[in-house]
């Protein structure tokens, strides 16, 4: 009986500690639950201000952008009916509204979680950068909830004068800019400032009655003895400059593709005489049918060769219409070959370019209606030449991707000229009444009475025997510059006008 009695106390003591145990874990189990449930809470918690922290920014940057393009229309429209920086800028700030926090029309966010996104924004003057340049800041600050975020962006508007020149910016009375070196002796002359980034001592060398009658402008910091002038020579002390110029070369445009004209053969009046003016793509000028014979072009054409020669003229009819027309060859060994109408015609020489004797391109009262680009070869060791060397005349703009130019013998050039070439030759006479030479990889020798009247730029200048430049101010319409340069342009583009810069996070 005590042996059962045992057996049921042991039984009642397992009993009991089954329900401590099971107590034990309930507890557990609940403390391991509340912790779970308070790191969940903690971890939402820390979940939803993450979220509204940076949809905060995303809200800023997006009032930024959305703004970004009124900015622009406002600045285009000061544009277009300024026309000068200053009105310009008068417009364009009373157009818009500073220093005082607004909500940009028409921009509005849907709920997030329940919560309301906003955005303000704040435009504000900033820095004058000089008389044609001014910077302002464009903030947003967005909310949603509690979090607030603030984003910047420095906006830089820029004043382009109307009818200016993309990648082309002559400074006023800029008569020549040399980048290494200016040599001027016996005689020769400049009219004008005169600029180089040239810094060594003797960069600039004049001597034998030279003389240069504008102001000099030479590289920053440059060394005291940058001028050598032999005594009696007269000139102004050079001005060092705050930075170095840069001139570039624009992009040659793509040659487009047209379709030749078709073939067409001219006759006496009795038909005993016959003569194929255009064969095959051929313009064929040599024959004395040929003389006088005038040529419409009404469409945008191709021409394998233009020949001329026996003194003949022919004449390229193109209307009032601007024209375009591909010519592999030209070829003028003695004849004239003019532009007749209203409208431009712009010439693209594939091959080659070469006139003799007393020939002529265009005539003198409508030189700007002639553009020429002259491409250049397939190998940056050669170059391609263009030389009058006799009593040749081109009346017309001229853009050589790498050509070098030689004018001597009374040949002469009227219009701009642009070129990529190394060398530029001016001499025995000729004359460039050129409002632009812009050959910024060149060394120009001027010399034996050679005249340039416009604005110069090379890398280096050597002048001698009575040669001279005279500034003139020049008409960028007449620019044969690729981009929409055609004498008509009167606005820059908003990317002319206005540099956005990065968008900042404002701490």
């Amino acid at each position: 009986m005590n042996r059962c009695f045992r057996w049921k106390n042991d039984v009642a003591n397992e009993r009991g500690i089954a329900l401590i145990v099971v107590l034990i874990i309930v507890i557990v189990m609940s403390l391991i639950a509340v912790s779970l449930l308070g790191l969940t809470a903690t971890n939402a918690t820390m979940t939803s201000v993450e979220r509204d922290y940076q949809s905060a920014y995303y809200i800023a940057e997006a009032g930024i952008h959305y703004q970004l393009p009124e900015m622009e229309a406002a600045i285009l429209a000061a544009y277009e009916n300024a026309s000068a920086s200053d009105e310009f800028f008068q417009l364009l700030e009373n157009d818009l509204q500073f220093n005082t926090s607004f909500s940009p029309d028409g921009l509005s966010f849907q709920p997030s979680f329940g919560k309301l996104p906003e955005v303000e924004m704040l435009l504000e003057k900033t820095t004058l950068e000089s008389e044609t340049a001014r910077k302002y800041v464009l903030s947003a600050k967005g909310t949603i909830g509690q979090r607030s975020r603030t984003s910047t962006v420095a906006l830089h508007v820029e004043w382009k004068e109307k009818n200016s020149v993309p990648g082309i910016t002559i400074p006023a009375n800029m008569a020549l800019f040399a980048e290494r070196y200016i040599t001027l002796s016996g005689g020769a002359k400049i009219n004008g400032h005169v600029f180089t980034n040239a810094t060594a001592a003797n960069s600039i060398e004049l001597a034998g009655g030279t003389l240069i009658t504008g102001d000099i402008f030479v590289g920053p910091n440059a060394s005291p003895d940058v001028l050598s002038a032999t005594q009696g020579i007269s000139v102004k002390e050079p001005v060092s400059m705050a930075s170095t110029m840069y001139f570039e070369l624009p992009p040659f445009p793509a040659i487009p593709v047209f379709e030749a004209l078709p073939d067409k053969t001219i006759a006496t009046a009795d038909g005993s005489n016959r003569h194929a003016i255009i064969d095959n793509g051929r313009l064929q000028g040599e024959h004395w049918l040929a003389n006088h014979y005038e040529i419409t072009v009404d469409r945008n054409s191709y021409f394998r060769e233009i020949n001329l020669s026996s003194n003949n003229t022919i004449t390229l009819n193109i209307g009032s219409n601007d024209r375009e027309i591909v010519v592999d060859r030209l070829n003028i060994a003695n004849g004239h070959l003019k532009i007749n109408g209203s409208g431009r015609l712009t010439m693209y020489i594939i091959n080659s370019i070469t006139m003799n004797s007393g020939s002529t391109i265009n005539q003198k009262e409508n030189m700007e209606n002639l553009h020429i680009y002259y491409k250049g070869t397939d190998s940056p060791s050669s170059f391609k030449s263009l030389t009058l060397d006799g009593a040749q005349k081109i009346f017309g703009s001229l853009f050589a991707e790498d050509a070098n130019i030689i004018l001597t013998g009374g040949g002469g050039f009227q219009g701009n000229i642009i070129t990529g070439g190394i060398r530029f030759q001016i001499d025995g006479g000729a004359e460039a009444h050129s409002n632009i030479i812009y050959a910024p990889n060149a060394d120009i020798h001027l010399g034996g009475g050679g005249i340039i009247e416009g604005a110069v730029i090379a890398k280096s200048l050597t002048a001698s025997g009575g040669a001279s430049i005279a500034y003139k101010a020049h008409d960028p319409g007449t620019i044969p510059v690729p981009g929409g340069n055609n004498g008509d342009r009167t606005a820059a583009t908003i990317e002319d006008l206005l540099t956005i810069g990065p968008i900042r996070e404002n701490k």
